[in-house]
């Protein structure tokens, strides 16, 4: 919580520091040798792509749109780059992904992206095994390393393994022709839970099974199609793609593949991966039909890289990603005795003013309402859904996560402004919104207003299902 203080005070971790500083100089200094020109890309995104994880979402006001924070360092921006001339680009940024941590996993951490044109990835290989050796020498001054009891040497040549046939090695489940039966069976006979049951996290899971036990360093290649929607399918094999990735000590780095420059399969691909989003896949990428577009006009064939990034330093300095930020998130002191996940449901109730909104549909526009605002600021994991097929095959969608009531009450201004139960939260519904559909007329009204003038006619309040409930017990039920 003080950082200053601990760096001030131990002469290793500042020295850790600076020698992050010369990993990240050293990695610029080669990409520029190699003739690749520094870009920056945005970090607000309407989609987010580039990589498989649940984003941060956030609100643009001007715009009055939800915005995503970037996922990957400016994939599908440097790849529009591409086709516009720029042959070879690399960025270094901040990534945002807002998931669970692991001693290599972070919700907010610097990584480096390149895409170099005319390229494919078995000669980005080389690129990145060259780019490796150079950065972690002059960062560590050795290229041996102890790493979670496995002895590495980067300065050999690195071995080559395939994703299908090793996996089947390993498990006997050959993850492109197994059913998805034979696979969770799989998995449950060697103790490991998933999560998910569809194709793509069952092939992910076998996979993270095996890794487990690879020393490196390996170039991991061919991955199946399934979990690489932006790589190019290999020649021989259209159920693999000509990716590749660094295995160290049971990790993974160096994400990098032959990129997809087919508009046709691109679009079929980001059309099943939004089937996946749909079927309440929270790690599935969103698609982006601009980029697919964009390869209409032409993307010349190229290779596409994260070369090398925190969690590479990390781990070569026997860190924990943590460890290797300056300042790195720290939940508010009052908030620490709060446990992390709740096991509890939760619910959202809105409270109606009848007297108020006279009319049924005053009424179904309030709640459709404030639930829309609700849920824009409440970010993705709200529209978690599933669906169930009926008798005759027929797929039916589920309905959001948590559950929406509608109650009855009066004076619900004293709610709005009131201070409310620790893990709750409220999203009001006032006079000026339901005058006008125009956004610029409801600022310009409540600003001439003071907060006594403003007439609230619902508000919702969501939280922990026992709390919600006995914080609205009062209130009667609308009929």
């Amino acid at each position: 919580r003080k950082r200053y203080l601990d760096l001030l005070g131990r002469d290793d971790l500042r020295a850790m520091f600076k020698q992050k500083e010369i990993f990240w100089s050293a990695s610029r200094e080669f990409m520029k040798r190699e003739g690749f020109m520094e870009v920056e890309t945005p970090t607000l995104e309407i989609t987010t792509g580039g990589a498989e994880a649940s984003p941060f979402i956030t609100h643009h006001n001007d715009f009055d749109i939800p915005v995503y924070l970037r996922i990957s360092v400016g994939e599908l921006w440097q790849k529009r780059l591409l086709a516009a001339g720029f042959e070879k680009t690399f960025e270094i940024g901040r990534v945002y992904r807002n998931e669970g941590s692991s001693p290599e996993h972070l919700q907010e951490f610097t990584n480096m992206e390149c895409y170099g044109a005319y390229m494919d990835y078995r000669s980005g290989m080389d690129l990145v095994e060259r780019m490796v050796k150079e950065v972690v020498q002059k960062s560590f001054n050795t290229l041996k390393f102890s790493i979670k009891g496995f002895e590495i040497d980067l300065d050999k040549k690195w071995d080559v393994i395939e994703y299908v046939p090793y996996v089947e090695e390993k498990t006997g489940v050959n993850v492109v022709t197994a059913t998805l039966e034979e696979m969770k069976n799989c998995l449950t006979e060697l103790g490991v839970k998933y999560e998910g049951e569809n194709r793509e996290r069952l092939t992910d899971t076998l996979w993270k099974y095996c890794r487990k036990t690879i020393s490196g360093p390996v170039w991991l290649i061919h991955h199946p199609k399934l979990v690489s929607p932006l790589a190019k399918v290999c020649s021989d094999n259209p159920n693999t793609v000509e990716r590749c990735q660094l295995i160290l000590a049971g990790s993974e780095f160096c994400n990098s593949f032959s990129e997809l420059n087919d508009p046709l399969d691109q679009r079929a691909r980001f059309e099943l991966q939004q089937e996946l989003i749909e079927r309440g896949d929270d790690e599935a990428m969103m698609a982006d039909y601009e980029y697919v577009e964009m390869l209409e006009h032409g993307m010349p064939p190229a290779f596409g890289s994260a070369p090398v990034g925190e969690r590479l330093f990390s781990v070569l300095a026997g860190k924990t990603i943590r460890e290797t930020q300056l300042f790195p998130l720290m939940k508010p002191r009052e908030l620490e005795s709060i446990t992390k996940k709740s096991s509890e449901k939760e619910i959202a109730i809105v409270i109606v003013d009848t007297d108020i909104l006279t009319e049924k549909w005053q009424v179904l526009n309030t709640v459709a309402h404030v639930s829309a605002s609700f849920a824009a600021r409440s970010g993705k994991k709200l529209f978690f859904k599933d669906s169930t097929e009926t008798k005759d095959g027929v797929s039916v969608p589920m309905n959001i996560q948590h559950a929406i009531m509608i109650k009855v009450g009066k004076n619900l201004k004293s709610i709005a402004n009131a201070e409310l139960p620790d893990g709750c939260s409220i999203t009001p519904f006032t006079q000026e919104m339901l005058a006008t559909t125009n956004d610029k007329k409801v600022l310009a009204s409540i600003k001439e207003k003071t907060a006594d003038q403003i007439e609230y006619l619902g508000v919702l309040i969501f939280g922990p299902k026992s709390v919600v409930e006995d914080y609205t017990k009062s209130y009667e039920l609308y009929s």
